[in-house]
């Protein structure tokens, strides 16, 4: 079976999996590491090690409420960032969403595309939820621009949520229900989707 075959998803040029240790040992530590990647998704400014990142790989393992998928190249294999659906609400069918894209030859804005369109799809289809849900603040273009490109509805503003190089900033709320991405243009192709889920 190849790595595809085995894939969780795939769409025209990504596949996500379900991420391994040697995820965990390459990059994706690193991605964290970064001042920028840090400052965009308004993390706290901690270092983060290989056994960090290992340790919570095996916790995320465990934890129900949450789905960690690694994001590759179609072509190359190459693991380039990870995506999740966590807070998990099987009662209320919602979920917050999550996407980083950490391999610099992947940052033309594309492959964020794609994999945020996948995921979508994993949500709202393959998964039966109703409503996804997702923030960015309030300098991260680059993710109010992914939200809107994709059809998702700012629905809200955080005000002052994140401190970020010396003062506090908003973040802002996006939101799309299972009828909005039914009826999307944006949804992946069906020939890209697993039997059963198009």
């Amino acid at each position: 079976m190849t790595l595809i075959e085995s894939a969780f998803a795939t769409s025209s040029r990504i596949y996500m999996r379900f991420p391994t240790e040697a995820d965990a040992n390459g990059n994706w530590h690193n991605w964290l590491n970064d001042p920028a990647h840090q400052m965009l998704l308004g993390r706290e400014v901690w270092p983060n090690s290989l056994s960090m990142q290992l340790q919570y790989l095996k916790d995320m393992e465990k934890d129900l409420s949450r789905l960690l998928l690694a994001i590759c190249d179609k072509e190359t294999h190459e693991h380039i960032g990870i995506a999740s659906l966590s807070g998990i609400n099987r009662f209320h069918q919602s979920a917050q969403t999550g996407l980083i894209i950490g391999s610099g030859n992947h940052l033309d804005g594309t492959y964020a595309i794609d994999s945020l369109a996948l995921l979508t799809e994993i949500g709202l289809i393959r998964m039966n939820l109703h409503r996804l849900e997702a923030s960015a603040l309030l300098i991260n273009q680059r993710s109010h621009l992914l939200n809107k490109v994709l059809g998702w509805k700012e629905v809200g503003i955080r005000r002052e949520s994140h401190f970020c190089n010396g003062s506090f900033t908003d973040s802002i709320i996006y939101e799309i229900l299972r009828s909005d991405w039914l009826n999307s243009s944006k949804r992946p192709s069906c020939e890209d989707l697993p039997q059963g889920t198009r």
